[in-house]
């Protein structure tokens, strides 16, 4: 069991920010107290903000991650292992990635992309790489 306390915060409820502390079991909330001292072995935030993290419903930025410009291509894990830092140090947590699938008459060079893109973010989930939960 994986116990974490964070105290001395500002936490972000759906209604009113509370200053007090979080404690975590196994990745899920189980309590939020007000006031108080801070709890013995938690992580003491200083008075800054705790809160949920972001879900973004559509990005294809990725895309530029691995090629950033018409013909080069980046290393497919190392694209995603950046996109995902940027992901994550935005406050988003979960990410869910789109794809641009284009014919030819449009800018064929992203076609060839789409291959590169699938395995470079699968190949980094899977060594569990990255901050965010990407869908």
């Amino acid at each position: 069991m994986t116990r974490t306390a964070f105290g001395n915060a500002r936490i972000v409820l759906p209604n009113e920010v509370v200053q007090g502390h979080l404690k975590v079991e196994n990745g899920w909330i189980r309590g939020i107290e007000s006031g108080g001292d801070l709890p013995a072995g938690a992580i003491d935030l200083e008075g800054d903000f705790l809160m949920p993290g972001l879900v973004d419903l559509h990005s294809d930025h990725l895309e530029k991650h691995i090629m950033p410009r018409p013909g080069v291509y980046w290393h497919a894990v190392s694209a995603a292992v950046s996109y995902d830092a940027q992901v994550i140090s935005s406050g988003i947590t979960t990410m869910c990635d789109s794809f641009g699938l284009v014919g030819a008459e449009f800018d064929s060079e992203r076609n060839p992309a789409l291959g590169r893109i699938v395995q470079g973010r699968s190949a980094a989930a899977n060594e569990g790489m990255g901050g965010a939960a990407h869908l």
